[in-house]
């Protein structure tokens, strides 16, 4: 199928990629840790189940010709998490998903320098509807986050997932880097 979205997409500090096999290993350690706790991972997660994500994390640029971009840091070789489109096919929209991997990454700006790299492709060259992000009720960082950038709570709309709330971003591109700037 081919590719919605650019497989590579750059900002001043970041690349975004489609991942690649060599960064399944750091998106399974990410499965394994806390952090990972609102997004089907965790301690307590078998590794059948983070095989599972990894597949579904893979096969998103596969089936749909879009998925979430791997983002590494110009400054190394690293990847420090992932950003873009999820999107199963029995969601009623595409989410914008984002999580950074490492926790030294964040503080820094990157998911958001992500982020903002992504939604101006999605919406003003492929003219993708407004997107939406399902965040579990206790994710009270993501839901900060997503505020930041413009989203705001779609009491609504219809979510897939029953403990998440749905918040949906502007409509446009340029209203998104106003809200986060």
């Amino acid at each position: 199928m081919p590719s919605a979205m650019s497989p590579r997409l750059e900002t001043e500090r970041l690349i975004l990629k489609a991942p690649e096999a060599d960064d399944l290993v750091f998106w399974m350690k990410f499965l394994t840790t806390e952090r990972s706790q609102y997004m089907g991972g965790g301690p307590e997660v078998g590794l059948g189940e983070i095989w599972r994500q990894v597949a579904v994390f893979f096969a998103h640029w596969q089936i749909h010709g879009f998925g979430q971009y791997v983002i590494y840091s110009k400054d190394s070789p690293i990847p420090i998490g992932a950003a873009g489109i999820n999107y199963p096919f029995d969601w009623p929209e595409k989410e914008l998903v984002y999580a950074l991997w490492d926790p030294a990454s964040e503080g820094n700006g990157f998911a958001r320098e992500a982020v903002l790299a992504i939604i101006p492709h999605l919406y003003d060259d492929l003219n993708w509807d407004p997107l939406v992000s399902y965040i579990h009720q206790d994710n009270a960082p993501s839901f900060a986050f997503a505020e930041r950038l413009g989203a705001k709570p779609d009491p609504d709309a219809d979510t897939p997932v029953e403990i998440a709330r749905v918040l949906r971003y502007p409509a446009t591109s340029t209203a998104i880097q106003e809200a986060a700037t």
